[in-house]
């Protein structure tokens, strides 16, 4: 299960990277993805049994 949560942030950091630089997202958007990841990995990720 943390695995599949820890990929499943990766692909969406790295969509969100691809996006912002196409100019698709602007940069509030990106680093919002990037601070609730960020948020998940180091609080909520390591409680998961």
């Amino acid at each position: 299960m943390k695995k599949l949560i820890g990929i499943f942030f990766t692909i969406l950091i790295i969509a969100a990277l691809f996006l912002f630089i196409l100019g698709r997202i602007n940069t509030l958007v990106f680093w919002i993805v990037v601070i609730v990841s960020a948020i998940v990995a180091y609080k909520i990720i390591p409680k998961l049994k």
